[in-house]
């Protein structure tokens, strides 16, 4: 009774955290552009979900991008990682639908990400979108941001909880 009692009380903490949290803004989460056109970001919404039996806490971030200038545009977003974070997946809404991003070698994926100015990749109609980790920091690559239009993505994390004194506890950025 205790456990569930517990875990309940969990599942409140972590839906309390989605709704109410205050998650970084745009001036605090730093991106860049390539060709100097203005980019906003329009929603920045998290989810969190518990799972104390495995001591891990799930992230999903869905965040939407506007390019506001007259000309496609690159941009590079360097993601804030909770506490001993993974990204364990991310997705790019084309338009009409969500699509997940496929693992591939980082020279091959690189490569595919340089040579599609049009955002058409030759085997794939995913937008392209360009995750990397060096140096203990992800960086996520978007091109092209067509401009006036939403650029939804999804990132998901996932960390682990820390016990401290008799607590579960576990941060975000």
């Amino acid at each position: 009774m205790r456990s569930s009692l517990w875990h309940a009380w969990l599942r409140g903490l972590a839906w309390w955290i989605a709704l109410a949290w205050g998650f970084p803004t745009t001036a605090e989460v730093p991106w860049s552009t390539t060709f100097d056109q203005e980019v906003t970001e329009e929603r920045h919404a998290v989810t969190v979900s518990l799972d104390p039996d495995h001591g891990t806490v799930t992230w999903v971030a869905q965040r939407t991008f506007v390019n506001l200038g007259e000309t496609p545009e690159e941009m590079m977003l360097e993601l804030e990682m909770p506490a001993g974070g993974v990204v364990t997946g991310l997705r790019v809404h084309d338009g009409t639908q969500w699509r997940a991003a496929e693992l591939m070698d980082a020279d091959l994926a690189d490569a595919l990400y340089r040579e599609t100015p049009d955002g058409a990749l030759p085997h794939s109609p995913r937008p392209p979108a360009l995750l990397t980790y060096s140096r203990h920091r992800h960086h996520l690559w978007l091109y092209p941001l067509m401009p006036g239009r939403a650029h939804p993505i999804e990132i998901t994390m996932e960390s682990p909880t820390r016990y401290i004194d008799g607590e579960v506890t576990f941060g975000y950025p």
